[in-house]
Order: structure tokens, then C-alpha cells, then sequence
């Protein structure tokens, strides 16, 4: 038989983990944010991951314990909460892996760890009752192993060690983080209500083929200095080109945007050349960040 394995997180009680739901709410309404909370209390001794921090919440806001104790009416239980929570945490690391989890998948993991064969409708209620549904997958890139849980401790690691160092003791006016982030509608789909029976509806609207790249910086005493600024090759955001009916009608649309939303038109760049542009993908570069500064300084946001 396969080594069972242990879930930190099954240790806790499950008074315990209401006590820690509460706990994060207190403290999350204070400004504490969810990975340092579990970082705190992991080094308290209490270890568990975010996604069972946040079923534990849920329970807690809809009125419940963290974790249902109660015996459901009809046939025994067959599996104990510690052995509901392990199958739970191999579920959940499952997800993080990208692979996929059925029915069928969970009965077996339950018939070799604990030696519990249990009915379709009886695995479909214990994921209902702690928190799961069943939900389309999203496709993962090729070579894609990325670990958010492994990549979210690794940063916190690394804060901690800098404040050791002393490398942070400095005013949080000049401590700042910055990021690339990139809007896409490539897999963009859009919703419609229609008629029962009928065909699937149509849709006329074209979706954009372009990947945009947006510069942020975050300042940790909070102060929005350096608004985020967006790169593009979308010749939609150009308002230097001769006019046309069509090219005003998107200047304009634009132009709402924009004051809809508060947004300066100076922090939107169009960053290919003037003529006979084919790329469509903007990928973060040193140049951005020049382009970045060099507009903030002008406009002396900071």
C-alpha cells in the first residue's frame, strides 16, 4: 500500500479552526493581509494553506463553525473529520498541480488511505459540505509548474530576511514594488441571454488581438505617487493619426473612457511605429520603465 501521507492542517482542531477563521477576520479588518496572517500563525504552529483559510472563513461569514461537526442524518459516517480535512488538503494540492479531480478519483484516494469505499453520493455531499464544487479548468501553458502557495512563502521569506539585514530601514516614501501586468482577450467570451431551445447566440463584436502592457508601482506608505501607465500596440489608443469618421468615433470613445474613469491620456503609450506595425504583444522591457519614469518625473507626480 502507497505511504499515507499527513496534512498539517488536520492536526487543528476543529474548534481550533474557528478560532483562527475569527481571528483572521479581526485582524484582516485592520489592514493585515491573508499570506502574512498565515505566515504568523504557521510560526505559531498552526500550519495550513490560504484556500483552507479562506473555506474556513466562508463557513464563519455564512453563520457556521469553521468546519461542520454534526452527523448528518441517515447512514453513518464513514470518514472522521481528521480524514475528511486529508482528503480535502490532497484535493486542494491536486488543484495547485493542475490536475484534474472527479468523483472517482477522490473514492479511490479514500479506499487506499483509509480503507473506506464510499458511494458516489456520499463523496459528492462530503465536497459539497467542506466547500467544493465541480468547475471548469482553465488551460495551463506548456512547461507551465508554477506552485502560487511555494511562490507567496518564497517572497515572504525573502521580506523577512531583507528587514533582518536592515536593508528596509528606510521611509516607506522612498520603498517601493514594481510590476508588469498584461490585459488580453484572446480567450475573452462573452454572455448573452437568448431564447430556451433555440441556437447558440451569435456575437458581432470583434475581439481584440492585441496584449497590452501595464507598468504599476506600489508605494509601501501607501500614497498613489506613480499612477500605472499602459503600453500598447493597439493603433485604437492613437490620437496622432489623420482623422477619418471611423478614427474620431474611436477617439471619442476613448476620450469617455478615459474621463468615465478618471485616467490621464498621457498615462496610455502607443509604443509602435507610425506605420505598417504588425506586432500586437507588448513585453516588459528596461525601455518601458524609462518611458515609466521619465513621463511621472515630467508630470512631478511624485
Amino acid at each position: 500500500m502507497t505511504p499515507k501521507k499527513t496534512y498539517t492542517a488536520s492536526s487543528i482542531s476543529d474548534d481550533a479552526k474557528t478560532m483562527i477563521a475569527r481571528l483572521y477576520q479581526v485582524q484582516h479588518a485592520q489592514g493585515k493581509h491573508r499570506r502574512e496572517f498565515v505566515a504568523d500563525m504557521s510560526q505559531a504552529g498552526y500550519t495550513f494553506s490560504e484556500s483552507q483559510l479562506d473555506r474556513w472563513v466562508a463557513r464563519i461569514n455564512a453563520g457556521d463553525a469553521a468546519v461542520s461537526t454534526t452527523k448528518m442524518s441517515g447512514a453513518s459516517v464513514h470518514l472522521m473529520r481528521e480524514q475528511r480535512d486529508i482528503a480535502g488538503g490532497w484535493l486542494l494540492s491536486r488543484n495547485l498541480r493542475g490536475i484534474s479531480v472527479h468523483l472517482s478519483d477522490y473514492r479511490n484516494f479514500c479506499d487506499e488511505q483509509f480503507e473506506r469505499l464510499l458511494s458516489k453520493a456520499t463523496v459528492s455531499r462530503y465536497l459539497e459540505e467542506d466547500g467544493f464544487s465541480y468547475r471548469t479548468m482553465q488551460s495551463k501553458a506548456k512547461g507551465f509548474t508554477v506552485d502560487i502557495v511555494s511562490l507567496r512563502r518564497q517572497l515572504w521569506d525573502w521580506v523577512q530576511m531583507q528587514r533582518k539585514e536592515g536593508l528596509f530601514n528606510i521611509h516607506r516614501s522612498f520603498l517601493a514594488s514594481i510590476d508588469f501586468t498584461f490585459t488580453g482577450h484572446r480567450t475573452e467570451k462573452n454572455s448573452s441571454f437568448a431564447s430556451q431551445g433555440g441556437s447558440q447566440p451569435m456575437s458581432s463584436a470583434a475581439i481584440s488581438p492585441y496584449t497590452n502592457c501595464i507598468v504599476t508601482v506600489v508605494w509601501a506608505d501607501g500614497i498613489n505617487r506613480t499612477p500605472p501607465m499602459l503600453f500598447t500596440y493597439n493603433p485604437a489608443f492613437r490620437q496622432d493619426r489623420n482623422p477619418t469618421a471611423r478614427r474620431s468615433a474611436l477617439v471619442q470613445h476613448l476620450d469617455d473612457c478615459l474621463n468615465e474613469n478618471d485616467i490621464d491620456v498621457k498615462r496610455i503609450v502607443y509604443v509602435g511605429e507610425d506605420k505598417s506595425e504588425s506586432r500586437s504583444y507588448v513585453s516588459e522591457s528596461p525601455s518601458l520603465l524609462r518611458i515609466f519614469s521619465n513621463t511621472t518625473r515630467s508630470q512631478n507626480v511624485r
